[in-house]
């Protein structure tokens, strides 16, 4: 072990004489591990490193001191410490397994999906579904949709994707608390299907930004201000309880402006198809848009108070820039946009409600928000939810899940009513943790009841359901997930980190994945579907030169 001692040995042959009160150079004045000064100089090394392991082992020897011991099984990671303590402790070897399972398991999920290209189909497309090829097939993950014909609508315009048909677009709308925020998770599943069945855009987007935990990926949004934003869970409109599709009100008198702009390459790179969501009133101003470098568009948002209303524009598939102003003339009330392309492909929308539940979700005009589901068209709607629900258990749910059951399925069947056809999916909350007085990371019991009561949710109201919880290791899975390199949750125990987000991402897009293949097997032979009128929006829209 290297001490760090600066020693230097004169040779004997070189040794300058030095008369006795002549001073001594520095090197001539150290000690040397023989001489007296230098042995007693290693004692004392030895003696303060014994004394530092005995002041750590003291608290591991005597109980009542547990509140110094600097790491103690199951806890957080310590510099240095955890290189010798986890080995004393004999921890060592359940952490190396524990580590390299989890590495196993991460990789295999993580594995992409093998990419369809699109064609032009030369001739008409195929009137039965065909048998579904080797080479995309996947292995049936640990968990799966329960149960897998659940989602078959959304598999059904899938297929149509898959198959190249024109203008096919399956479209998922996925809400959540802050679980999803900065766009975690939904962009891992959104970007795993489109690379599976192709990119049809980036999908809707707010038109403020309410929180910094809300950012989207594969789309670059810049707020100049200007906007005076009502967000669902503030509660802030409940006499006109008109959230909009993404639960949020972005009011402005005159000079509130967003500008979205589609990125360079990759996902999301490629719209044709813009459309402004916005609320009517009897004195509602005007709103410019702005497309590139083009005329500005004006649009009236006078009309019937409480009208929904939205306008499209159409462009040239690629790179756009788009700016949305309020340009006076009155309050505008503006929801949000939506970005898109001819397709086919997959546009999975992602709308986290930071610090919500379902317990504001319900709040929505019934009315309201099953237009704006109607018109967006979804295919699939997906919850992300319980994390904000986790003190409850001391509160309303102490006695009796009953509570959550209707508040729960409430919001479901809200949204749900405008397409009651479209596939309905649960995901159960994630585990959370704790730490306990005396440092250990322990999971909280509350999370597993939660999960169980989300799987009695999906059941009541015919949704499929996916075990997020069991999925990502269950009860005491936190502790692991905070060991894990890198770390899977964040140190608050509760939101996923970086690489948590994928993992979980990977987990629902191979369930989904699975679930298809299932589908085509059951499909195979059978008459292939037809694309409804109502599935091309743009039927509607407008062109950017022509005006309103």
């Amino acid at each position: 072990m290297t001490l760090g001692l600066d020693i230097t040995i004169p040779r004997e042959s070189n040794r300058v004489p030095t008369m006795p009160n002549e001073a001594k150079t520095p090197a001539e004045s150290r000690s040397s591990p023989e001489s007296p000064s230098g042995r007693n100089a290693l004692i004392r090394v030895f003696w303060a490193g014994l004394g530092l392991f005995g002041a750590i082992a003291v608290p591991y020897l005597i109980p009542t001191l547990y509140f110094l011991r600097p790491w103690v099984p199951g806890g957080e990671y310590v510099p240095f410490w955890n290189i010798v303590g986890r080995e004393l402790l004999g921890e060592g070897k359940i952490l190396q397994a524990e580590q390299e399972a989890m590495a196993a398991a991460r990789l295999e999920v993580l594995t992409p999906a093998l990419p369809v290209v699109h064609t032009e189909p030369t001739e008409p497309a195929a009137e039965r579904f065909p048998p579904y090829a080797d080479n995309l097939r996947i292995e049936k993950p640990a968990f799966g949709i329960e149960p897998p014909e659940a989602l078959d609508h959304f598999y059904e315009k899938l297929a149509l994707a898959d198959l190249g048909i024109p203008k096919a677009i399956a479209r998922a709308g996925h809400w959540g608390d802050s679980v999803l925020a900065i766009d975690g998770i939904t962009s891992g599943i959104r970007r795993r299907l489109q690379t599976r069945f192709g990119d049809a855009g980036h999908g809707f987007h707010l038109m403020d930004r309410y929180d910094p935990g809300y950012r989207q990926r594969g789309i670059e949004y810049l707020r100049a201000g200007g906007w005076y934003s009502c967000f669902i869970v503030q509660q802030c409109s409940k006499n006109e309880p008109f959230y909009g599709y993404g639960g949020l009100i972005a009011r402005s008198g005159g000079g509130g402006m967003s500008t979205w702009r589609t990125p360079k390459e990759g996902f999301g790179s490629e719209v044709s198809f813009f459309e402004l969501w916005f609320g009517r009133q009897t004195k509602g101003g005007k709103v410019e848009i702005v497309v590139d470098k083009d005329p500005p568009i004006i649009v009236d948002t006078r009309g019937k108070d409480r009208e929904d209303g939205w306008y499209a524009v159409t462009v040239p598939r690629g790179g756009h820039r788009f700016r949305v102003r309020a340009a006076g003339g009155g309050d505008v009330r503006l929801y949000g946009v939506v970005l898109e392309n001819d397709g086919p492909g997959v546009v999975w929308d992602g709308m986290v409600m930071i610090a919500g539940s379902t317990r504001q979700m319900r709040t929505q005009d019934a009315t309201h928000i099953s237009h704006q589901v109607r018109h967006r068209n979804l295919d699939l709607i997906v919850f992300l939810f319980g994390g904000n629900d986790m003190k409850r258990n001391h509160l309303d749910l102490k006695e009796s899940m009953e509570p959550y059951y209707e508040e729960y399925g409430e919001a479901i069947r809200k949204y749900r009513a405008g397409k009651p056809t479209m596939s309905c999916l649960v995901l159960s909350m994630t585990d959370r943790g704790e730490r306990t007085v005396q440092g250990t990371v322990v999971s909280r019991k509350f999370a597993k009841q939660l999960s169980k009561a989300q799987r009695e949710v999906a059941k009541r109201n015919g949704c499929g359901y996916f075990d997020t919880y069991e999925a990502t290791g269950g009860d005491g899975s936190i502790a692991k997930w905070y060991r894990a390199n890198p770390p899977l949750i964040s140190p608050d125990l509760g939101h996923p980190s970086a690489a948590g987000h994928e993992y979980i991402a990977s987990l629902v897009a191979n369930a989904i994945l699975h679930g298809y293949q299932q589908y085509r097997d059951r499909m195979a032979g059978s008459p292939l579907p037809t694309l409804e009128a109502s599935d091309d929006p743009k039927k509607e829209a407008k062109d950017p030169l022509s005006g309103p």
